[in-house]
C-alpha cells in the first residue's frame, strides 16, 4: 500500500521526535551556515581562486591549482591533487579566514539586533528541557553561529577553550558539571583561534590579524590529516569522536558525509546498535543517500528540497517521495514539524 502524504509527515515527525529524545549528536556541516549567509565550499573556491595573489615563485602552481578547481569545481578534490607550497597555504589560510569571518560578523550583528532568529536556539531550548546538562555538536564549520546560538538561549558553550578575551587551550573540560553547556567540537577549527609564534593556540575574538597570529583553521585537502596530529586538533577529534561513539541519536545539518574525520566513528557507532537518525540538507549529497542505504539502513528519515516543496527519503522510501510541504529540509521546519512553531 502506497504511503499518503500524511502518512509520510506523521513518520518524519515520530523519527524525527525519537531523534531529539536522544538527546541527539548534533553534526553540522557547511549547509547549516549557508542557509544565513556564510558561503560554502563552492563559494569560497571562487574567492580563493580570483583573491589569493602567489609571489612569482608560486605562479606556476597556483595556475595549476586555480586550472584543477575550474575543470572539477571541488576545492578539497582540487587541494588533494596540488600539493601548494607552505606559504601559498599560509595565503589560503588567512584568505578562508578574511572571507568566512566577513559572514560570521554580520549574522552575529543580526542576532544581536535581533533580526536574526538561529533555529539552533530553539532546538537547544527543547534539549534542555531534561536532566541533560550537555549536548554534543560535531561540526567541519569555522564559523561560530552555533556559539551565538547556545548564548542567545541563555546557555553556555565550551570549544576546548577557557572562557574569556584571551582563551587558552585546556582539553581538561574546565566548565562547571552542572551548568547547561553546548559542546561544540570544531574539528577543522575556528575563526576565533589562532596560534602565536610558538605555535601555542589561543582564541582570541575579533582582534585584527597581526604578522604574529595564524589563523587556526584547517582548510580542505591533505594538510587535514596533519593538524589531526597536534593540539588543539587532536583533543578535539578526541572528543567528536566519544561523541559519535556514545551517539543515541543522531541530527544532520547540512553535511554531506564526505569529511573522514567525522564519518567512520559514526560508522562504528551504527555497527552496535540502530539509533534514530535525520539528516538535513537542501540537497542531499551521492555520499549522503549511500550513507543512509549502506549504514543507517532502518529508522532513519533524510529530507531535500525539490521543485514541489520537499522531497523524503525514509527505509521505506530510498528513492525519495515528494510531499507539497516546503523548506521542510530546512531545521527551522524541521523543528515546526517535530515540536510545533513555539520557541
Amino acid at each position: 500500500m502506497a504511503q499518503t502524504q500524511d502518512d509520510l509527515l506523521e513518520k518524519v515527525a515520530r523519527i524525527g521526535q525519537q531523534a531529539l529524545n536522544g538527546p541527539p549528536l548534533i553534526i553540522l556541516g557547511s549547509g547549516a551556515s549557508m542557509a544565513h549567509g556564510v558561503g560554502g565550499m563552492g563559494e569560497l573556491g571562487k574567492h580563493l581562486a580570483t583573491t589569493v595573489t602567489p609571489n612569482p615563485t608560486d605562479k606556476d602552481i597556483w595556475s595549476r591549482f586555480r586550472k584543477e578547481l575550474s575543470t572539477i569545481q571541488n576545492l578539497e578534490v582540487a587541494l588533494q591533487k596540488v600539493t601548494l607550497p607552505e606559504r601559498l597555504l599560509d595565503e589560503v589560510v588567512k584568505t578562508t579566514h578574511a572571507l568566512v569571518s566577513k559572514d560570521d560578523r554580520k549574522v552575529y550583528s543580526g542576532v544581536v539586533q535581533g533580526t536574526v532568529q538561529l533555529p539552533l536556539s530553539k532546538l537547544f531550548r527543547r534539549l534542555f528541557q531534561s536532566t541533560h546538562y550537555r549536548i554534543s555538536i560535531v561540526t567541519t564549520n569555522y564559523d561560530r553561529l552555533a556559539e551565538y546560538a547556545a548564548n542567545a538561549a541563555d546557555f553556555a558553550y565550551y570549544t576546548g577553550f577557557k572562557a574569556g578575551l584571551l582563551g587558552i587551550f585546556d582539553d581538561q573540560q574546565a566548565s562547571h558539571p552542572k551548568v547547561r553547556t553546548v559542546d561544540i567540537w570544531k574539528v577543522h577549527g575556528s575563526i576565533d583561534w589562532f596560534k602565536d609564534c610558538d605555535g601555542v593556540p589561543l582564541c582570541v575574538d575579533d582582534v585584527p590579524l597581526a604578522e604574529h597570529l595564524m589563523p587556526l583553521i584547517v582548510t580542505p585537502g591533505t594538510t587535514k590529516y596533519q593538524a589531526a596530529l597536534s593540539d588543539p586538533f587532536r583533543s578535539i577529534l578526541s572528543e567528536a569522536d566519544k561523541s559519535m561513539t556514545s551517539a543515541q541519536s543522531v541530527l544532520c545539518v547540512g553535511f554531506g558525509f564526505r569529511d573522514t574525520h567525522v564519518e567512520p566513528n559514526l560508522v562504528k557507532r551504527l555497527k552496535k546498535q540502530t539509533i534514530p537518525v535525520v539528516v538535513l540538507a537542501r540537497t542531499l549529497t551521492s555520499e549522503s543517500k549511500l550513507f543512509l542505504v549502506n549504514r543507517v539502513k532502518s529508522n532513519y528519515v533524510a529530507i531535500e528540497e525539490c521543485a514541489s516543496g520537499s522531497r523524503i527519503f525514509t527505509d521505506q522510501a530510498t528513492s525519495g517521495i515528494e510531499v507539497d510541504t516546503p523548506s521542510l529540509w530546512t531545521l527551522e521546519e524541521f523543528l515546526n514539524l517535530t515540536l510545533g512553531t513555539q520557541n
